[in-house]
């Protein structure tokens, strides 16, 4: 499940937005990683919703149906309350399915398109997990790795989270088939 504030999805020129681009490269990566013909489902919700709105049925379901949260961390993810829900509900529901932590590895991983003022307002979950960087400094400034410019970085960043994520993903299928053989 992919959390993302719709601002850091829309496309700055022509091409895709920036978060369709990862969620396409990322579920390739991951696939390769866990050994599958098919990409996984690697969900993210595509409508414009309120920050008002309650969480949809669909997202709730999909939240349920996660092995983990991927949260694209920026300054309008910090600013979203929908993005904090969602993470919220995330944790609540992976705590009653194999708990938040699997092997001491959070089931939340934290992508920072472009890292927020301050990391005191980040929610509990992100506070606390590594950062997988999709940004590098250049002459002082912030600038966010794009698959379309720094494909070479994009695809390096990507790689790193895909096999942290494939390592999890088998690790509460062996969890899960010891459950079920006992």
């Amino acid at each position: 499940f992919i959390s993302y504030a719709h601002l850091d999805n829309l496309p700055l020129l022509d091409e895709k937005g920036w978060v369709t681009s990862f969620r396409s490269v990322f579920s390739r990566m991951l696939a390769q990683r866990l050994g599958q013909n098919a990409d996984p489902i690697v969900w993210i919700d595509t409508e414009k919703l309120q920050g008002n709105s309650a969480l949809t049925p669909e997202i709730k379901e999909a939240l349920a149906d996660s092995a983990a949260m991927i949260s694209v961390l920026s300054p309008s993810y910090i600013n979203s309350d929908w993005c904090r829900q969602e993470l919220q509900e995330f944790c609540i529901l992976a705590k009653q399915s194999g708990g938040l932590l699997i092997d001491n590895k959070a089931r939340v991983f934290k992508v920072v398109k472009l890292p927020p003022d301050s990391i005191n307002i980040l929610p509990d979950p992100l506070r606390d997990v590594r950062d997988y960087p999709f940004f590098k400094e250049e002459d002082g400034y912030l600038i966010q790795l794009d698959p379309g410019s720094n494909q070479f970085e994009f695809i390096n960043a990507t790689q790193r989270l895909a096999a942290d994520a494939a390592r999890l993903i088998k690790e509460l299928e062996t969890e899960s088939k010891a459950q079920e053989s006992s």
